[in-house]
């Protein structure tokens, strides 16, 4: 599936890519609305429709921690610790994560839109800092994944080769972005959320386990 001779670099999604984003689903859009609505005496329905309703994602605010801590009263991090126990790696991410360890002449990177506050809980939890060369937010950058000029912010704190490059991420606009960039390994997530189906007429290749992709290391 990849020729690793070709590949100097590896760029990696973490919610739905690395980790199974059954954790993420359950935070936004159960718990969250839950607590919204508990606290404004408001049916569900309505609390999803004051949180999600004219925004979406691909803009910043949308992965800010802070941003939904001040819009809803809700302790975004305390959330998102009360819900820990269902953070998961997908499967074959931890043993993919060990085996490229000992590919010293590979660098691996994971670019999340998660805000730092959210990747630290998860990182305490499945210990990613620990697995990976260095980890990037969009945070940092100041630009979500799906705008093209995060792939030149990176590169000015990432020097990369695209040609030399893969990128493993669960959503297509993001991917889309990258292929603008000019990245040459593209690969999507069939199962982003292991309790849901795998999805079907992607647009990128998919993959169900990570371990598919060293096959042939």
């Amino acid at each position: 599936m990849v020729n690793w001779d070709e590949v100097d670099c590896v760029f990696l999604d973490m919610d739905g890519s690395l980790i199974d984003l059954h954790f993420d689903d359950v935070l936004w859009n159960e718990l969250l609305p839950r607590r919204v609505a508990d606290a404004q005496k408001i049916s569900i329905e309505a609390a999803n429709e004051k949180l999600y309703g004219d925004r979406s994602p691909g803009d910043l605010l949308w992965y800010s921690l802070p941003h939904w801590t001040e819009l809803t009263g809700v302790d975004m991090v305390g959330l998102h610790e009360e819900l820990a126990h269902l953070l998961a790696f997908r499967p074959g991410a931890e043993d993919f994560l060990q085996t490229m360890q000992s590919c010293e002449t590979t660098r691996m990177v994971i670019l999340t839109n998660a805000h730092t506050q959210s990747y630290a809980v998860k990182d305490t939890v499945l210990a990613l800092s620990d697995r990976v060369d260095a980890w990037y937010s969009s945070a940092q950058l100041g630009l979500p994944k799906e705008n093209p000029d995060f792939w030149k912010r990176l590169s000015k704190i990432e020097p990369y080769d695209p040609t030399r490059t893969m990128f493993v991420d669960d959503t297509t606009s993001v991917l889309e972005s990258a292929q603008f960039a000019g990245i040459k390994h593209l690969f999507t997530i069939a199962q982003p959320d292991m309790s849901r189906p795998s999805r079907k007429n992607l647009r990128f290749p998919a993959i169900v386990n990570f371990m598919d992709l060293i096959n042939n290391v």
